[in-house]
């Protein structure tokens, strides 16, 4: 009887301790009486709030590497290629050879003449009706683009897609017709 006295007092003071560290550890009395998250909580927070914020920045860096801001040479609506010349852009049409040497990019927004528009030069462009489910596109008349490879002026590929309303850009292929 006194073995199992002394393993119960045992097993009850085991269980004591633990649910007083347990207590101690889970919340800290305040004097509202509301328990307070635990320190090693607002640590794991602080942590996961570092994690996002540095992913925020890569994500601002890597935006900083697929568009550009420039000012309109003529109005511009959301889609349309243009050219990039000299912190400018222009709508882009490949039978006019003064502009087939410049690189190019989307507008992501529409633009009036001077005002300062986003224009996307590499990575996925979304948002464009009407395309065909893998399949290339290339430069046409008026900053639009076309499935049908061009037969005169410059044959410009401007990407494919890769899902409904999503082009991967890619300005690789230029050639002189």
């Amino acid at each position: 009887m006194k073995r199992l006295t002394f393993f119960l007092t045992i097993i009850l003071v085991g269980y004591l301790v633990y649910d007083y560290f347990k207590k101690k550890i889970a919340t800290k009395s305040t004097t509202s009486n509301q328990p307070e998250t635990i320190i090693i909580y607002n640590v794991v927070n602080e942590d996961l709030l570092k994690i996002a914020e540095q992913a925020n920045k890569r994500i601002i860096d890597l935006e900083s590497q697929l568009e550009v801001s420039l000012y309109a040479d003529s109005s511009v609506n959301y889609g349309q290629l243009v050219c990039i010349n000299n912190g400018h852009c222009t709508v882009y049409d490949p039978m006019n050879p003064d502009l087939n040497d410049l690189p190019i990019g989307f507008s992501k927004q529409y633009g009036y003449q001077g005002a300062q528009v986003k224009i996307q030069i590499s990575g996925v462009f979304s948002g464009l009706s009407g395309l065909e489910l893998n399949t290339k596109y290339y430069a046409f008349q008026n900053g639009t683009i076309t499935k049908v490879a061009p037969t005169s002026g410059m044959l410009r590929s401007v990407g494919y897609t890769n899902e409904l309303g999503s082009l991967i850009i890619d300005f690789g292929q230029k050639t002189e017709l």
